[in-house]
């Protein structure tokens, strides 16, 4: 949360990627409609990058969770289509 709240969504996405707990940044009440969008986009970026099929879908999954839970559907959508 602190990595968040701080401009550091970047950071925070890969802390949470490397110790394999990207699911707890749904959980994250400091991501808002302010920093919502950076972390989307640093998601689906990232997926490009992981080697492993599991990995890949969950980082996408993260992002699409997010983009639903700020009521983006259209941003939801385009992430499923991946």
């Amino acid at each position: 949360p602190f990595n968040v709240s701080h401009n550091a969504e970047a950071e925070a996405v890969d802390l949470l990627i490397e110790v394999q707990r990207l699911k707890k940044i749904l959980e994250l009440d400091s991501i808002d409609e302010g920093n919502y969008r950076r972390v989307c986009m640093y998601l689906i970026k990232t997926a490009d990058f992981m080697s492993d099929p599991d990995d890949y879908s969950e980082v996408l999954e993260s992002a699409y969770q997010l983009f639903i839970k700020q009521k983006q559907y259209f941003d939801a959508l385009r992430v499923a289509l991946r």
